[in-house]
């Protein structure tokens, strides 16, 4: 087991927590391009993420432009809920995707027990998995995208 804190095969990785969309996006919202909004405080490579239960907006914070919510590039570790009852949501309100993952290092994003809820977009208004992302999901849920 690993201490307080830390998670990971070695513990090596460190747990955030967040539980508003300004904290969720400043954690993994990374995407690498200029068009994007880009948080502030990225979670290393390897952590994890856990989101307190609720549902989490762009009209409650800030999102990575008008077409994504969030938009990860190269990320790996863990974005959970923090209980297994799928009761934290991210809602696209029916105006952009929910979570765009380009690449993983050739590593994996593992996501646990998060509903992906009303995203909308040409390709993916849930979640668009592009160049060679390695996602694992677990409980986790899509509803009207």
């Amino acid at each position: 087991n690993c201490n307080t804190g830390f998670v990971g095969e070695h513990c090596q990785g460190i747990q955030h927590f967040v539980d508003r969309m300004t904290e969720l996006f400043n954690k993994i919202s990374n995407g690498e391009l200029e068009v994007f909004n880009t948080g502030n405080s990225i979670m290393a490579f390897g952590d994890t993420t856990v989101l307190g239960v609720g549902e989490y907006r762009c009209t409650e914070g800030i999102c990575a432009d008008s077409h994504d919510m969030l938009v990860t590039a190269g990320l790996h570790g863990n974005v959970n809920c923090n209980n297994d009852n799928s009761s934290c949501i991210l809602d696209g309100e029916e105006e952009r995707r929910v979570m765009h993952m380009y690449g993983t290092s050739q590593r994996k994003l593992s996501i646990r027990s998060i509903i992906f809820k009303d995203g909308k977009s040409i390709w993916g208004g849930g979640m668009w998995i592009d160049n060679g992302a390695i996602v694992d999901l677990h409980l986790t849920i899509f509803l009207s995208n």
